[in-house]
């Protein structure tokens, strides 16, 4: 964006094109996985994440962080449920203290 300031999420009709629903780990222990790969180094100051909302008991409650195999975060994700506005329903994960971020 401009000013250095983060990307707007993508409109609710765009955001569910721009989504996908992970198979459910029913195994005991088993944990769900997304693992994202980048053909060169990158510098991550801000992830934002929607849960899944059409059925909110399948979303994501708790969730990890793995970055070259490190944890460098463990929390929550709220459920997105349909009553929340647009902007809402975003949940963000800040790794920088740059306020312009």
């Amino acid at each position: 964006g401009a000013g250095g300031s983060p990307p707007p999420p993508p409109p609710s009709r765009k955001a569910a094109a721009e989504t996908w629903l992970a198979p459910w780990a029913a195994e005991e222990g088993r944990a769900n996985e997304l693992c994202l790969y980048f053909d060169a180094p990158v510098t991550l100051a801000l992830l934002r994440l929607l849960n899944y909302s059409r059925t909110p008991a399948r979303g994501v409650a708790e969730f990890e962080l793995l970055i070259d195999e490190l944890l460098v975060y463990r929390g929550t994700l709220r459920c997105a449920g349909s009553e929340a506005s647009a902007g809402d329903r975003w949940q963000s994960v800040l790794f920088t203290d740059d306020e312009a971020t």
